[in-house]
């Protein structure tokens, strides 16, 4: 049986400084998310379909403007990582967090140990 592959989705805001998770770092979400997603394909299969989206974007101001303006005036520390929709994790979060994240959501979601 085919199994729904799950949606990881990094939303961005490249135009605020976040201390939390970019200060005295080199985050470049374009690479970044190059290795992240090259390296999840690979450890779980093509089970995981990752995306980025930078809400800053003028092309992503429609459909998260909302997200945007929560991000400028709430100091919500980015990336915002969801799982399938639901916000899982955020600001400077490493591999090893990511992966269990996934690990968790797949074994309580699909009823599957991993």
């Amino acid at each position: 049986m085919a199994v729904r592959p799950i949606h990881l989705t990094f939303f961005d805001h490249t135009a605020v400084e976040d201390c939390d998770a970019r200060c005295n770092m080199a985050w470049a979400p374009k690479s970044a998310m190059d290795m992240i997603r090259a390296q999840l394909e690979q450890d779980f299969d093509g089970e995981v379909i990752v995306e980025y989206i930078d809400v800053a974007q003028p092309a992503n101001q429609l459909l998260y403007g909302d997200l945007a303006r929560r991000v400028e005036t709430e100091n919500l520390a980015t990336p915002i990582i969801t799982i399938d929709g639901v916000p899982k994790l955020s600001g400077n979060v490493e591999y090893r967090t990511i992966v269990e994240a996934i690990e968790t959501y797949r074994e309580v979601s699909r009823g599957r140990s991993v």
